[in-house]
């Protein structure tokens, strides 16, 4: 998918990293409403409208967190279901959601709302979380294992980042932060993961050179950089050699 089209997270409690998620009813019924509205254009109601309020979005661990989503609208109905994903292994599906973070990392804390005829909208607030106590003497370490040195992709295929990382049984693994660099953009955070397999999928960046690395942390606040992983996005007039 390009960047910049419309999109919209919806979390399912329980889901992990996602097996079985899209046979549920629920992902098949939000299925059929994005292509009635993308496709046919034969659903008419507007879609509602998330807010999300954070009590406080930054502090020492460990950090309380009041969510509130009672701010959220439906311009033409009411709101149906509240679904909140705080990436730290909570959620939640009232108005408001109460949250004790007590790693240190950045969690991005989503609200998702959705109306009775199953269109929906999200909205995400940052919650930055720094350590307390005392560094590790030995802080975690990782390489970039996917894309591997100098791959190549086309503008809209998608690639997997993958890191992997290794850190001392004592101080496990908080966070892993994905960073991505190139083609006229300046290096700035494109993921981050809480839990292991540490990766995510990226794609639609226009032509151009890239690097990724990661910073990974421990519970203690302790982190480290990885070496940079070069690859490149071809233009277009490439895409069948690539494919």
């Amino acid at each position: 998918m390009q960047s910049s089209q419309l999109t919209t997270f919806w979390p399912v409690l329980g889901a992990g990293h996602g097996n079985g998620v899209i046979d549920s009813q629920e992902v098949h019924s939000l299925l059929r409403v994005f292509f009635d509205r993308t496709l046919r254009a034969s659903v008419a109601n507007q879609n509602p409208v998330a807010r999300v309020i954070a009590s406080v979005t930054s502090g020492v661990a460990p950090l309380s967190v009041s969510l509130d989503g009672s701010s959220s609208n439906d311009p033409d109905g009411v709101i149906t279901k509240y679904s909140w994903s705080s990436c730290d292994g909570l959620a939640g599906s009232n108005q408001g959601l109460a949250v004790i973070y007590t790693r240190p990392g950045i969690y991005p804390a989503t609200l998702s709302v959705r109306d009775e005829p199953g269109a929906r909208h999200s909205s995400t607030v940052l919650i930055i979380v720094a350590p307390a106590g005392t560094p590790s003497a030995t802080p975690p370490t990782a390489i970039v294992s996917e894309p591997l040195a100098d791959a190549v992709y086309t503008p809209t295929g998608d690639f997997l980042i993958e890191a992997t990382v290794s850190s001392a049984p004592e101080t496990p693994v908080s966070s892993v932060e994905f960073f991505l660099q190139g083609s006229g953009l300046s290096e700035q955070v494109s993921a981050w993961d809480s839990r292991s397999p540490y990766n995510h999928t990226a794609g639609g960046l226009p032509p151009g050179n890239y690097q990724t690395r990661v910073r990974t942390s421990d519970v203690n606040g302790a982190s480290s950089v990885s070496a940079a992983a070069p690859f490149a996005v071809l233009g277009e007039q490439f895409r069948d050699g690539f494919e």
